[in-house]
């Protein structure tokens, strides 16, 4: 192989792995509502979750639900610049993590933010 094509292949390899997102979903913790938490999802990013983040920064807002139940959510940027998170991109990101019975997280480098979902007991306070 040619010099030239290695570079271009190693070059397509890390534009590749730049852009894939790493994403799981938790095997302990409390079963959440999965179907619950997604009804409310579109209302609850663009109340809480959509604008833009500054470098280094997150929120955490939390989803009451019914049954003492409650949705713990975490997105931080993890770049050096400011992200915007649009409500619609909340949701397609979010969706993956909220449909994990015991929650998940996701990292998108492409788009510079985490994400991370965990059901649990007990009642928001001020989230």
């Amino acid at each position: 192989m040619k010099l030239s094509n290695l570079s271009n292949s190693v070059l397509t390899i890390l534009a590749f792995t730049s852009s894939t997102a790493y994403a799981t979903c938790y095997s302990t913790g409390i079963n959440g509502s999965p179907r619950l938490a997604l009804a409310q999802l579109n209302s609850f990013c663009s109340e809480k979750l959509t604008g833009n983040y500054q470098a280094g920064t997150g929120r955490t807002p939390c989803m009451t639900l019914p049954s003492n139940l409650v949705y713990n959510f975490k997105v931080y940027n993890i770049h050096q610049v400011t992200h915007s998170l649009s409500t619609e991109d909340c949701v397609k990101y979010l969706t993956t993590e909220v449909n994990c019975p015991k929650g998940g997280e996701s990292t998108h480098a492409d788009i510079g933010l985490r994400f991370v979902v965990m059901p649990n007991n007990g009642v928001c306070i001020g989230g």
